[in-house]
C-alpha cells in the first residue's frame, strides 16, 4: 500500500511537472513574436515579449495568453498590408479592394475629405504613391513603426507604416478590423487609412 501511494505521488509530482512545463514553453514560444515585420523575441523571466527593432525598444508587448491575440492580430495585420502593398505592384485593383471594409475612406495629399478608398479617384492616388521599381523586394518595402490592438467589436487595430517605393518614402496611419469574408473565415480588412510625412525617394 505503501509503495503504491509513494508511485502515485511521484507520478503526480511529474505531471505537474510537465504541464508546468508545457505552459512555460507556450509562454516562451518565439514563433509567436512576427519576426517578419521586425519584431524581436525578448524573454524576461519565461514571459514573451516582442519588440520592434531590438530587445528594450520602446516599441514593445508582452503576448498575451492564452490565444496570443495581439501577436497573431499583427502577424495578420501584416499579411493584409503585404496583400495591398503586392496588389498595387500588379496594378490589381479588383484584390485591393477586396481587401478593405466596406465604407473603408483614404486621406491624404490630394484626397478629398471622407473620400472612399474604394472609389476611382482614392485608386488613382494610392496607386501613383504604391509604385515600386521593377524588381523591388516587396517584403523590405514596408516597416513596421507602431502597433496597436484597439479592442471592439468588431476587433480593431492600429498599425502606422514607413513604405519605400519608386518616388517617395511615406507613412500610413491605418485601422484594420478583423472582417467575416465568408462562412468560418475571418480577415483583418483595411478600415482607414491616412497617408502622411512624404519625401522623395533619394534611391
Amino acid at each position: 500500500m505503501g509503495r503504491t501511494v509513494v508511485f502515485i505521488l511521484l507520478v503526480a509530482v511529474q505531471l505537474a511537472a510537465a504541464a508546468s512545463a508545457g505552459a512555460s514553453d507556450v509562454k516562451i514560444d518565439g514563433r509567436l513574436c512576427p519576426f517578419e515585420l521586425g519584431f524581436a523575441t525578448c524573454n524576461n523571466a519565461s514571459r514573451l515579449t516582442c519588440c520592434l527593432g531590438s530587445c528594450g525598444s520602446r516599441n514593445c508587448f508582452e503576448v498575451d495568453q492564452p490565444d496570443a491575440m495581439k501577436a497573431k492580430s499583427l502577424r495578420n495585420t501584416g499579411v493584409t498590408i503585404f496583400n495591398l502593398i503586392k496588389a498595387f505592384s500588379q496594378r490589381d485593383h479588383a484584390t485591393v479592394t477586396s481587401l478593405m471594409a466596406e465604407g473603408a475612406t483614404s486621406s491624404g495629399p490630394g484626397f478629398e475629405e471622407g473620400l472612399s478608398a474604394k472609389s476611382p479617384r482614392a485608386l488613382q492616388l494610392q496607386q501613383a504613391a504604391f509604385t515600386y521599381p521593377a524588381g523591388q523586394d516587396l517584403t523590405s518595402s514596408f516597416q513596421v513603426l507602431h502597433y496597436d490592438l484597439l479592442g471592439g467589436s468588431p476587433l480593431t487595430s492600429r498599425v502606422i507604416v514607413r513604405h519605400h517605393t519608386k518616388a517617395y518614402q511615406f507613412e500610413v496611419d491605418g485601422t484594420f478590423e478583423l472582417t467575416d469574408v465568408e462562412p468560418g473565415k475571418r480577415k483583418w480588412l483595411m478600415r482607414d487609412a491616412r497617408l502622411e510625412n512624404f519625401q522623395p525617394c533619394l534611391s
